[in-house]
């Protein structure tokens, strides 16, 4: 049976049968078994595999578990993980159990590519059976101790320890005598833990990140590793000029890890797939860090946000309503004393006020508010909003059936505002319609619309073209909008006058 290659093809059944098909034919010397389950893979261990390629989306379970599973009682077994789900913490999470190939499936069109992984990883784990050597398992070693390292880094609560801890990984799993992890700081590397051979002072204090006679300058500008058997083939300059040998990975954007040897060839492809490997442990870590550090520094601005948003409501209503309530008062004791027109404009300029006061509340509470998304019918709430807005001679003509998601109460508040921006602005006997559109909805009415050079104007806060008007209905509008993630914009209507169209809407089909 040393010409033939005995595969356990493990997938969904279709998927199955068509690659098992293809690899026959690519290859007459593949004998190929399909699997549907990670439980019917297992059961098939005891028989003849030389090797098992598997899908990463199994039923109840996915390739990492399965491929676990399949080291607990195969330890050497080739194992190819061929998937079209993949991503490199997924391809990182793989070689810590211990796969043999990571491949994707790039709708089947590697098939060939599979095959050559299958044939080489078979003929590798043959030879190596017949000369079981320190080495093979050394590295195995290596690759289980690097796992319970990525624990560890994991726990680290700052990049500095982040750092250290892939320095001290360097020394203690792989023998790196000489590392050093260099962070990247705006436009300059610098280091921030280095091996215990090797002390500061010996090494650069930084390095510019455009630097074009520096290895880890250029691995960064170019995210691509290296393994240099002599440094003085090169046009480099290393720290030391004693230094011969070295192995260059990138951690993300976040850095470089870096080792070196004052002997020539110190370093071979599996050292750099180990420093790779644990590179990624680093810069998985360091991106959740950065995350947790943006949610608290996002958190503390929306808390000191909120704080003066809190002030600003309690001076607005308090503050400002408290006098107002009383200059109401006394107009209306005026007015029953004497008979004046200019009574009649302090109580415009009393509900004007009011008005303000309104939307200056109500633009304090969409910056607080969260959303909560519910399903809202459409044509439903523009009626009710209708009712609640003084329409005069207007007349409203909905034309929509959709169910959105949406938060109901900010979507009532939208549409009365947009309701009542066109009464106030297209005249008493407006006609404003409500429509669909593909991903969200329109209003438009046939009053004198709006000038195109004003059209980016008009969400700004205190900007109306109404003598009375406060400016914050359609601010508002906006904000509703934008805590949606919705997108609005005002154009001219067929018949002339605005035209808000409100898309990126989740509509219910």
């Amino acid at each position: 049976m040393a010409d033939s290659f005995r595969v356990l093809y493990v997938d969904d059944l279709e998927a199955t049968e068509q690659a098992a098909t293809r690899l026959r034919e690519a290859d007459d010397r593949l004998t190929v078994d399909g699997a549907t389950s990670a439980h019917e893979g297992l059961e098939r261990l005891d028989g003849d595999v030389d090797c098992i390629v598997s899908d990463y989306d199994l039923p109840e379970t996915d390739g990492i578990d399965f491929l676990e599973s399949v080291r607990e009682r195969r330890p050497n077994l080739p194992f190819i993980l061929f998937t079209d789900a993949g991503s490199e913490a997924v391809a990182s999470e793989a070689i810590s159990a211990g796969v043999t190939d990571y491949l994707r499936k790039d709708g089947g069109d590697n098939l060939p590519e599979l095959v050559a992984h299958i044939v080489d990883a078979v003929e590798t784990f043959r030879a190596d059976e017949q000369e079981p050597g320190r080495e093979l398992e050394a590295q195995q070693a290596k690759v289980r101790a690097l796992h319970t390292v990525a624990t560890r880094i994991s726990t680290c609560d700052s990049s500095d320890a982040v750092y250290e801890a892939v320095v001290e990984a360097a020394e203690a799993i792989l023998d790196f005598d000489i590392a050093i992890a260099d962070a990247a700081v705006e436009d300059v590397l610098v280091p921030r833990a280095v091996s215990t051979e090797l002390s500061v002072d010996e090494y650069f204090e930084e390095t510019p990140i455009d630097a074009e006679n520096n290895l880890g300058a250029e691995a960064y500008r170019t995210g691509k590793a290296s393994v240099i058997d002599d440094l003085r083939d090169l046009d480099v300059v290393p720290a030391d000029s004693e230094f011969r040998s070295a192995l260059t990975v990138t951690i993300g954007d976040y850095g470089v890890f870096q080792s070196v040897d004052t002997d020539p060839g110190a370093f071979d492809e599996q050292d750099l797939e180990m420093a790779e490997l644990l590179a990624e442990h680093a810069r998985a870590r360091l991106s959740q860090l950065e995350a947790r550090q943006e949610l608290q520094q996002r958190t503390e601005e929306l808390q000191r946000k909120n704080e003066r948003l809190d002030e600003f409501t309690r001076f607005v209503s308090h503050d400002l309503q408290s006098p107002l309530t009383v200059a109401q008062g006394r107009l209306e004791l005026a007015q029953e004393d004497c008979d004046s027109e200019h009574l009649d404009d302090v109580a415009a300029a009393h509900q004007r006020m009011r008005n303000l006061i309104e939307d200056l509340l109500t633009l304090a509470r969409e910056e607080k508010s969260a959303t909560e998304y519910e399903s809202v019918a459409l044509a439903e709430l523009v009626y009710r909003c209708w009712r609640t807005v003084e329409t005069k001679e207007a007349t409203l003509d909905v034309d929509v059936d959709a169910t959105i998601q949406a938060d109901h109460d900010r979507l009532r508040q939208l549409l009365e505002n947009l309701l009542r921006n066109s009464v106030d602005h297209g005249g008493d006997d407006v006609t404003i319609t409500v429509g669909e559109l593909d991903d969200g909805f329109y209003l438009a009415d046939d009053g004198e619309g709006i000038p195109e050079a004003e059209r980016a104007r008009v969400f700004e806060s205190g900007y109306s073209t109404a003598a009375d008007g406060t400016g914050f209905g359609l601010s508002i509008v906006k904000k509703i909008t934008e805590a949606h993630g919705w997108d609005i914009d005002v154009t001219e209507s067929e018949a002339g006058g605005a035209r808000f169209e409100i898309t990126g809407v989740e509509v219910d089909r």
